[in-house]
């Protein structure tokens, strides 16, 4: 007796298959409305109830459209199935539906696609709390590869085991123009207004040691955080667009985690964190972005500040300006046990809470940071065992008081089992801080001297020996 094949998905129950119906494998057609009807099948818009797996096998398979998976999940058969962008729209694929996940494919935006994978629901706004992608490789969005929206909720979200690469865009026709100030003019460009992201990209001009924060735009100029250090006319440039992974700034969405992956060369950075409770994540690889290994937060007139982002036991590497750059981050907890490098970038001058709460694990003890306050401090006593994060005053130096060796500070001493204190200097404003001790010596120099520090955005620890301090 011979066997009739009626469809690729023969037992009921079993995982519908795309060829059943119509989806083309070979990369010739599009076939975004046939993989549409297989989500459509037993997807639910409201966000809930049965969900069914869509399988893809290997193949290419053209999108022109959007995909929306209302509840399905998405299941390839090995990362030689390729979901691929033929046209320019915003996301090859749209998640929806909680606990909804995508596992074992390829998604290539083909520099059409705005993004990958775009989270969220604008239907309901119910969101992909508990959703998972796992076992994917993403690659060759125009600006973010997984982008986590504002629509809807997104909690407990998981992105793990998975290549998350070569996204973004770069910038660069005309020249920069700034003066020291928060602006910068940009002469022989477009309408920066139909292609810049405020609060998301951020611009590097040459003669500047860190890239901005762009928070504003006009058709000409651009309004960034932190301020200019230098006045520089008819500089190179650069307008840098899109990153790994971007949460969107939102009021509630936590306990995201990014775990096991590898968030390589993208334009902005591995992992780019705006939520209002940051993401979680541990044990990646963060790589050779053009900026930065990871972003936590955004300055400016409303800035974004994730709550409790957790950065633990990642691998960071090749990061130019910086494997973690926070901006504004309450209640983080960085693990810099390895390489890692931090840059702290201050919000406006008046915001006494931008790094609060910060904890630091390395070299088998934590500190928990302390803000230095005001914010723009004259004179300081600093004490044993704390990590300070400080801006200088934009007239004067300012004044750092070591400790000294009195009966007092012995107890502080031996309490934090540390003769070192970490400063963070942030935003010096073309000042300094000088480190002065009323005993010994400073460097080798007489501790009522001091020496001044003036490097900006940078870090240095103050190691005391009984008597005398050395810093570096």
């Amino acid at each position: 007796m011979s066997l009739t094949k009626v469809s690729y998905s023969m037992v009921t129950g079993a995982p519908l298959n795309v060829l059943d119906f119509g989806a083309d494998p070979t990369g010739t057609t599009n076939s975004a409305a046939a993989i549409q009807a297989a989500f459509d099948t037993y997807g639910n818009t409201a966000g809930t109830g049965k969900f069914v797996d869509v399988y893809f096998p290997i193949g290419t398979y053209l999108v022109g459209t959007e995909l929306v998976t209302n509840g399905a999940n998405i299941i390839g058969e090995s990362l030689d199935t390729i979901i691929k962008a033929s046209s320019a729209i915003r996301s090859c694929i749209k998640m929806r539906g909680q606990q909804s996940r995508i596992a074992n494919i390829t998604v290539d935006a083909n520099s059409l696609a705005d993004n990958c994978i775009y989270v969220g629901d604008d239907i309901n706004n119910f969101g992909t709390n508990s959703a998972l992608i796992t076992g994917c490789k993403l690659q060759y969005a125009k600006y973010d590869g997984l982008l986590f929206s504002t629509e809807g909720n997104h909690n407990n979200f998981v992105v793990d085991r998975s290549l998350i690469w070569l996204h973004g865009t770069t910038y660069n026709t005309g020249t920069a123009t700034t003066t020291g100030t928060t602006l910068v003019t940009i002469s022989g460009a477009a309408d920066l207004t139909t292609f810049v992201r405020p609060m998301y990209d951020y611009i590097h001009v040459a003669g500047e040691t860190l890239p901005r924060a762009i928070i504003s735009v006009t058709a000409t100029t651009l309004t960034v955080n932190p301020v200019f250090t230098n006045t520089v006319a008819g500089a190179t440039y650069s307008i840098h667009q899109g990153s790994g992974v971007c949460l969107m700034s939102h009021g509630d969405n936590s306990e995201i985690k990014i775990q096991n992956s590898i968030l390589n060369l993208n334009k902005l950075a591995g992992l780019d964190d705006h939520a209002l409770y940051g993401a979680e994540s541990y044990n990646n690889v963060i790589e050779s972005n053009s900026l930065f290994g990871r972003v936590i937060g955004r300055g400016g007139a409303t800035p974004h500040y994730p709550f409790s982002a957790g950065d633990l036991r990642n691998y960071y590497e090749a990061n130019p300006f910086s494997d973690i750059r926070i901006e504004a981050g309450l209640n983080a907890r960085i693990d810099i046990t390895g390489e890692t490098t931090l840059a702290l970038i201050s919000l406006n001058a008046g915001d006494g809470s931008v790094y609060n709460g910060l904890t630091y694990v390395g070299n088998g003890q934590t500190f928990d940071s302390e803000l230095v306050k005001p914010l723009n401090p004259s004179t300081v006593n600093l004490e044993f065992g704390k990590t300070y994060i400080t801006n200088c005053p934009s007239s004067a130096e300012a004044i750092f008081n070591l400790p000294v060796s009195t009966s007092a500070n012995e107890t502080a001493f031996r309490e934090h089992m540390t003769s070192k204190i970490s400063v963070a200097l942030t935003n010096l404003n073309g000042q300094g801080i000088r480190f002065r001790s009323a005993t010994g010596t400073v460097n080798g120099v007489a501790g009522a001297t001091g020496v001044l520090f003036s490097t900006n955005y940078s870090a240095v620890d103050c190691y005391f020996d009984g008597l005398n301090w050395t810093i570096g």
